[in-house]
């Protein structure tokens, strides 16, 4: 079942939260150039598990810890072109399992409400190899189509033949990279369905400051791309950059921003900012501002950094009605 024909039967599709910040909040150190990926490595059981209750919590999408694995980033860090390879098909292999488990624990009335979970591969940008933020302020304009192509030709090749249900090219600071990557998927993999997510640190930029009504314009002609949208930015730039994409496609939105924070260039961290007592509930103010982004239009929404399966969890209670 495509995304498209899923939205189609069930009217929303309810993505995953933040894994990689999931995983630390259980006591594994990602502070690390491989991020979650490492935890593909040492803590397999970890990753499935957080995978499991994200999906218990209502989850119809399950997204690979690939954001940040990649065959040079693995080999750069000690590993072989054959670890990197197992890791990344085992980032499938953990999904479908946690996903399958959790599928043969429902009744049949719960299974009635939900679309059989989706596995989608996440392409993380070139920029989470650099380890450095680039993917929140933008890259080098050195960097051309076949460097992206090169970089995720094999990531792609082996998330494909584990069986992942759609691609995701995500956080991406500008339109150059998915476009490469697009061009290569029509190539080479033309049936697969894929959604766009850009990184924006306003309420109408990508992250290297172009329009992202333009940059969603410019993919938007490619026909196996079935959503566009945000990911990783903050809350209350997401009503604004709906709006934006909606007026330049008619492809499904999906958002998934993080849960309020900024990302801060001195310290390439990211931090909370001042909040209220009120914002402050966070659970509360993320679930109820998720139904106020599908009222207005996006039809994919989750959470990312430091979301958690109670965040998915609270916007299943009112998606699920």
């Amino acid at each position: 079942m495509s995304i498209k024909s899923t939205i189609e039967q069930y009217g929303i599709l309810i993505l995953d939260g933040g894994v990689g910040s999931e995983v630390e909040r259980r006591g594994f150190e990602v502070k690390d150039k491989l991020w979650s990926a490492k935890a593909l490595a040492e803590r397999p059981e970890l990753l499935e598990q957080v995978h499991y209750d994200y999906f218990k919590a209502g989850a119809d999408v399950g997204i690979t810890a690939t954001y940040q694995a990649s065959l040079a980033g693995f080999t750069e860090n000690g590993y072989s072109a054959a670890d990197a390879e197992k890791y990344i098909r085992r980032a499938v292999q953990i999904v479908k399992s946690a996903r399958d488990r959790l599928y043969n624990e429902l009744s049949r009335e719960e299974k009635s409400v939900r679309p059989y979970p989706l596995v989608v591969g996440s392409l993380g940008p070139y920029a989470a190899y650099f380890a450095d933020g680039s993917e929140y302020v933008g890259y080098s304009e050195k960097i051309g189509s076949e460097e992206f192509r090169v970089f995720h030709k094999s990531r792609i090749e082996w998330l494909l033949s584990e069986g992942v249900d759609a691609l995701v090219i995500e956080t991406t600071p500008s339109a150059r990279e998915p476009l490469a990557v697009l061009d290569y998927l029509k190539k080479e993999h033309p049936d697969v369905p894929v959604w766009v997510s850009f990184n924006a640190r306003s309420k109408d930029r990508v992250s290297d400051g172009e329009p992202i009504k333009d940059a969603a314009k410019a993919i938007d002609g490619y026909e196996q791309v079935e959503a566009i949208g945000v990911n990783c930015v903050e809350p209350k730039y997401v009503s604004s950059l709906i709006s934006e994409i909606k007026s330049v496609t008619d492809k499904e939105i999906v958002v998934y921003p993080n849960v309020g924070l900024h990302y801060d260039e001195d310290s390439v961290r990211w931090k909370w900012k001042h909040i209220s007592a009120e914002e402050n509930e966070r659970e509360k103010t993320f679930s109820v501002r998720a139904k106020q982004w599908h009222e207005e239009g996006a039809n994919l929404i989750g959470g990312c950094c430091n979301s958690t399966p109670d965040d998915i969890r609270a916007i299943a209670a009112w998606a699920r009605k």
